[in-house]
C-alpha cells in the first residue's frame, strides 16, 4: 500500500521516447484552433496511459492541433499532432 505522501516512480515509452514520471506527475491533453494558444481540455495525475488513450481518442478537424504535455519536465511536450 502506498501512502499519499510517498512517490512511486515509473517508466514508459511513447513514440520511441523513454520517459520517467511518478504517481503525482500531471499530464495535460491540450487543444488549439488555428493560431490561438493551447487550452487544457483534460488533466491526469500519475497515469500517462489514461492521458495517452484520451489523446489518441480525440479527433481533429481542419485547423486544430493537439498535444500531450508532462508538467515539470525539461521537454514537456510528449506528443503533438495537427490537421
Amino acid at each position: 500500500m502506498n501512502p499519499s505522501n510517498e512517490l512511486t516512480y515509473y517508466r514508459a515509452e511513447i513514440d520511441g521516447k523513454l520517459i520517467g514520471f511518478h504517481n503525482k506527475t500531471k499530464f495535460l491533453v491540450q487543444l488549439s484552433k488555428g493560431r490561438s494558444s493551447y487550452k487544457t481540455k483534460h488533466q491526469f495525475t500519475g497515469n500517462v496511459y489514461k492521458a495517452l488513450a484520451k489523446y489518441e481518442g480525440m479527433g481533429l478537424i481542419d485547423g486544430t492541433k493537439k498535444r500531450l504535455v508532462m508538467v515539470g519536465s525539461n521537454r514537456p511536450v510528449l506528443k503533438k499532432d495537427k490537421k
